[in-house]
């Protein structure tokens, strides 16, 4: 077994770069409710914005 600690940062931008970063995910109908935005990609859709690493380190046995 092996255990990691990672820490990330999530940044506006979208995974696929087809979709500027100031593009909402989603958007409000007309009753109030959120829906996903159709004018993003699949791949945004899906996975939504950018996620960057700032740190990674493994633990051990008794830090888990």
């Amino acid at each position: 077994r092996a255990w990691c600690e990672a820490i990330v940062q999530r940044v506006p931008e979208y995974s696929d770069p087809t979709n500027e970063d100031h593009v909402a995910a989603r958007t409000l109908d007309t009753q109030g409710n959120f829906v996903d935005n159709s004018a993003l990609t699949n791949i945004n859709r899906r996975f939504g914005r950018r996620f960057q690493i700032q740190s990674f380190r493994w633990l051990s046995k008794d830090e888990v």
